[in-house]
Order: C-alpha cells, then structure tokens, then sequence
C-alpha cells in the first residue's frame, strides 16, 4: 500500500542521484553561483503554483485549502515578509547576487512550466501528490543548495553566507518545509477520508519527480554544453 514512507524514500533517491551528478566538490564558483541563481526561480515562483494548486484542487476542499495557506506563507499574504524577498536579500548580502533581476535559463523555464502543467491537472489526487514532492523535496533541495552557498563562501575571500541567508535556511529546515509536507502526508495516508484516488496521488507525485530529476540534469548539462 501506497504511503508516505515509501514516497520519501523516493525523494531521498532522488537527491541522492542529483547530489552525486551535480560533483559539488569539482564545481567552479561560476557553476555554484549559476545553480544558485537557476534554483532562485523555483523559489520566486512556488507561491504562485502553489495558488494554482489550490484553484484547480476545489473538488477537495481541505487540500485546497493546505495548499493556499501554504502559497500564503510563502508569499507573505499572511502578513510575514515573503520567503523569496528573505532569500533575495540574504544572497545579496553575502554574495551580491541580485536574483530579484536574474534572467532564469531555458531550462529552469521549460521546468516552471512543467510544474504550471501538473498543477493544472483538474484532479485533487494527482495536485496533492505533485505538492507532496515539491514539499518532501524542499528538505533536501533546501540542504544541497545550502552546501552550494556555503561551498561558494569558500571560495571567495572575506566572504561568508549573511545572518538573513542563514535565517532564510534555518527557517524552512527547521519548520517550515516540515509543516508543509506533514499536512499534505495527512491526506495521502488517509485518502479514503478525503475521497481520493491513490494511482492518482502516486502518478502526481512520480510526475513531479521526474520534473525536478530532468530539470537538475538539465542545468548540469547546460553549463558543460557553455564552458
């Protein structure tokens, strides 16, 4: 049967492939800063598929509700500063990367579309399983990004990751991504309560999946292809 321990299972396979595929030690700073700045875009744009979710997931009103609460977060309609505007200062701070202005590559925005897609499935099931592994993702994407800034400190003189950058890791690893995916694990471990449809969920979840394998690939192919 179908749970959440085996889709994080998954998850961590997941990142474990792109983790060894990435060679993080052997990366330039050049490459660092681009996965950096290429990552930032999810970030910019989560709350909006988020909100998309939660529109084409009303057949199911609480799953639609978690997912706009969860865009809310993100995006700081609940009444916090949002995530993206955290992020976007703590990289400036520390590094002087502006990626409030940063022109995402081809292959970041054929993923953002991918995501768009799925989030317009018209089925409950399937979007609650494409969110599942966006937010089961965070934890360890979130981890190895963090590696990515900290390895690129490293590299550069007097230089180091700035209070805000930190606080904008500390925030989602220790709460926030963690808040998100139990709520949304909540109804796949209990799909019968909220009438879905299991083969669904999974074909969401493995859809998103492979989004975020190909679009990790992707970078690494495309910064080889330019040096």
């Amino acid at each position: 049967m179908l749970n959440t321990d085996l889709l994080d299972q998954e998850v961590q396979s997941l990142f474990q492939r792109i983790r060894t595929n990435l060679t993080l030690p052997e990366c330039p700073p050049e490459r660092l800063e681009y996965y950096i700045k290429e990552h930032s875009g999810f970030s910019r744009h989560n709350p909006m598929l988020l909100s998309v979710g939660s529109e084409n997931s009303q057949s199911a009103p609480a799953i639609s509700v978690e997912l706009q609460r969860n865009s809310d977060e993100e995006s700081g309609a609940s009444g916090e500063e949002s995530h993206f505007a955290i992020y976007t200062d703590g990289l400036r701070e520390s590094f002087q990367f502006k990626v409030d202005e940063y022109v995402l590559s081809v292959e970041t925005k054929g993923f953002l579309e991918t995501m768009l897609d799925l989030c317009k499935s018209g089925s409950a099931s399937k979007i609650c399983g494409v969110f599942y592994a966006t937010e089961a993702g965070a934890i360890p994407e979130l981890e190895l990004v963090r590696n990515l800034t900290d390895l690129y400190s490293t590299s550069q003189e007097n230089c180091q990751p700035s209070e805000k950058l930190t606080y904008f890791f500390d925030l989602h690893l220790n709460g926030v991504e963690q808040e998100h995916k139990d709520g949304l694990g909540t109804f796949i471990n209990h799909y019968e309560q909220h009438s879905l449809n299991l083969s669904e969920i999974h074909e969401g979840f493995s859809d998103s999946i492979a989004a975020m394998d190909t679009w990790w690939n992707n970078l690494k192919q495309a910064v080889i292809a330019n040096n």
